[in-house]
């Protein structure tokens, strides 16, 4: 099975390299890499630029994507036409092309930019037919690797500070996503290619967790002195969205947030139970990272 990766470089990308699963795969990116040899640099996701690695594959992972930026603009770009584009540029290289979308939780949060974008990108793969499958991931965890951090080590920072905020009665549910689950499930739907019943829109989330219970467990394990302060999430809505505002590109977790306030109360259907696939506990991806 010939898997081919957008986004390479990101943190997703780096991090799936990392587990090993997909060794003769090809890594797609925007920008050289030269400590990662395993990866292919291409000036832009164009047709012509992507039409020879599409014709060798069997099945497309697409992670490239703009997370942390607030103007439509760029996101629809990057997020709705890219996906798009390359829906259709697969169909027409190779009709029997699995296209992996990687999506996010937030696409049930319509007031966030970046939500709204994976929510359009995921309606039209959904419509558009052909073996297409959208994976609306929740907060991913992976292996201490060079590169970009991941919002549940940040999670893990914060509580070792002295002070630890608690959003609202930290009662909310974190289904952090072990990167070695995330693989396994890129693998299983490789390999059951062609097969209508994998096609749609699934949750792709880990083991849950309440907010709280996973800020005490790290405290107990660095067993360092600390106070908790409970901190309205309004509040922190709100300061998100002033940086926002005054930086469009700021790299604060403000879609973290909003996933806590808006989270989805009506989330598709679970991959893991339809691969039937176990999830790693949360206390075993709290301990990794």
């Amino acid at each position: 099975m010939k898997f081919l990766f957008t986004g390479a470089s990101g943190f997703v990308g780096r991090q799936l390299w990392a587990t090993g699963f997909f060794p003769a795969a090809r890594w797609l990116c925007r920008s050289a890499c030269p400590e990662e040899s395993h990866t292919t640099a291409i000036s832009q996701y164009s047709f012509s630029e992507l039409q020879p690695y599409l014709r060798e594959a069997d099945v497309v992972v697409h992670l490239a994507a703009v997370t942390r930026d607030s103007r439509w603009a760029i996101l629809n770009n990057a997020n709705v036409l890219l996906t798009k584009n390359l829906s259709e540029w697969s169909q027409s290289v190779n009709p029997k092309i699995r296209l992996i979308s990687l999506s996010s939780d937030l696409a049930g949060c319509l007031s966030s930019p970046y939500g709204r974008s994976k929510h359009e990108a995921e309606n039209f793969l959904s419509k558009t037919g052909g073996d297409r499958v959208s994976l609306r991931a929740s907060m991913i965890a992976g292996e201490r690797i060079q590169g970009p951090a991941s919002s549940l080590l940040t999670l893990k920072r914060l509580s070792r500070l002295p002070i630890v905020p608690i959003l609202g009665n930290g009662r909310f549910i974190i289904r952090p996503l072990w990167i070695h689950d995330f693989a396994e499930i890129i693998v299983r739907l490789g390999t059951r290619r062609g097969i209508a019943e994998d096609c749609g829109i699934w949750s792709f989330s880990g083991d849950a967790v309440s907010y709280k219970d996973l800020i005490d467990y790290w405290r107990r394990e660095s067993a360092q002195l600390s106070v908790c302060v409970p901190f309205p999430i309004g509040l922190l809505s709100g300061i998100g969205n002033l940086l926002r505002r005054f930086n469009p590109a700021t790299t604060f977790p403000v879609d973290f947030l909003e996933s806590i306030i808006a989270s989805d109360q009506n989330p598709p259907p679970d991959i893991f139970d339809h691969l039937k696939v176990r999830k790693t506990p949360w206390r075993i991806v709290a301990d990794k990272i």
